[in-house]
């Protein structure tokens, strides 16, 4: 009871509208949904949404990923994934290929046409970043990646945990 009252309690020191763990719950689901707007803006001329764009920039990323690779690497589920890949598949953005050492597994890979939109979206990508990280030196952001990489190792979804998910090419 008293670590609910805690919650929803104001910022004992006024700093924060709430108590500051769940302050920093709620800023990082306003920030995501901040920045996946206007990510969703930048993205629609060249025919993605925030995540089909993720998905896309994972499988340039990973080379030859499969669905569950891509799963942990981005968190989505794999319905939301299985939707992803069927439109960047029909787009001619990534192409599906048989594992050969498994032929129960299906990678997934970058067509040319895929990694060139890919190349297209870095500007812009890296535009709303710039914005988003404006007056916060490396060194807090570095320390702020350290503190959020501890939260999620503390729900099991660490890169630890992640590593763990991720299929035998990559140990």
């Amino acid at each position: 009871m008293y670590r609910l009252v805690k919650l929803l309690s104001p910022d004992p020191k006024g700093e924060f509208l709430f108590e500051v763990s769940e302050y920093v719950i709620q800023a990082l689901h306003r920030i995501t949904r901040a920045r996946d707007a206007q990510l969703d803006a930048a993205m629609a001329p060249m025919g993605l949404n925030v995540t089909r764009y993720r998905t896309l920039i994972a499988v340039v990323r990973a080379v030859n990923c499969t669905m569950s690779d891509l799963a942990a690497l981005i968190g989505y589920d794999r319905t939301t994934l299985a939707r992803a890949v069927e439109t960047l598949v029909a787009d001619g953005l990534i192409r599906r290929s048989t594992v050969q050492a498994d032929r129960r597994y299906v990678e997934l890979s970058a067509t040319p046409e895929g990694e060139a939109l890919y190349r297209r979206t870095i500007p812009e990508a890296e535009r709303l970043n710039d914005r988003l990280f404006e007056g916060i030196p490396d060194d807090q952001l570095r320390a702020v990646m350290r503190g959020l990489e501890t939260m999620l190792g503390n729900l099991g979804a660490g890169p630890a945990d992640i590593a763990k998910s991720l299929g035998p090419r990559w140990t």
